[in-house]
């Protein structure tokens, strides 16, 4: 049912794998490069799913200002179009872009993506050699491959999902109170700072 997105990744590239890069950013982009462009996907459904999250508190207190304003006898009649537009993004938008998203998660990354380094690390370790692998524990280097390819895996997909997620959501809100008084959106900017140097200090 969800083989078109499960082949969208090739979980064992062909190009010749060479020694890996020291830096951590290095060595994660290493291994991530053939996955990028749908890690990027996934990084555009996630800043799209906070978009819409903040656009529902928009929404409410819209609704709110339009009620305290409006004729009761022809409010329904008078905001139907925008009603319309409000529930299509909360009853087709969102859900379409989180299935999407949860698609791209679980069909697309999350099996092939860390199959990628193991087979890059384990043709790798092809080219060492006898004496690398008489001084070493064969069960010790396969259990490194394997948590190595899951701590790319769960490191990039949370800076890029989870983080991307966050800075979108708060941005979104920061923009949307700023809109209405740009002294309504200095409490959240302190509550970041704050929090930022909680973060930096433990």
């Amino acid at each position: 049912m969800f083989r078109f997105f499960e082949k969208r990744i090739n979980p064992y590239p062909v190009d010749e794998p060479g020694q890996p890069p020291d830096t951590l950013i290095a060595f994660c982009w290493h291994y991530s490069r053939p996955a990028m462009p749908w890690l990027i996907v996934m990084s555009v459904l996630t800043a799209m799913i906070a978009i819409i999250e903040v656009m529902m508190f928009g929404f409410l207190g819209n609704i709110v200002d339009w009620l305290s304003s409006a004729n009761r006898e022809s409010f329904l009649s008078d905001e139907a179009g925008r009603l319309a537009v409000m529930g299509g993004f909360l009853m087709i938008g969102l859900p379409l872009v989180v299935s999407l998203h949860s698609v791209v998660v679980h069909q697309v990354l999350l099996g092939n993506y860390p199959m990628i380094a193991r087979w890059q690390m384990h043709r790798y370790l092809l080219r060492q050699s006898m004496q690398f692998f008489a001084n070493e524990f064969a069960g010790r280097v396969a259990t490194k491959i394997m948590q190595t390819s899951l701590a790319i895996r769960e490191a990039v997909m949370k800076v890029m999902d989870i983080f991307v997620f966050v800075v979108t959501f708060f941005a979104t809100m920061l923009f949307m109170v700023g809109s209405s008084d740009w002294r309504l959106a200095m409490p959240l900017v302190l509550w970041v700072v704050l929090y930022g140097m909680l973060i930096w200090w433990f």
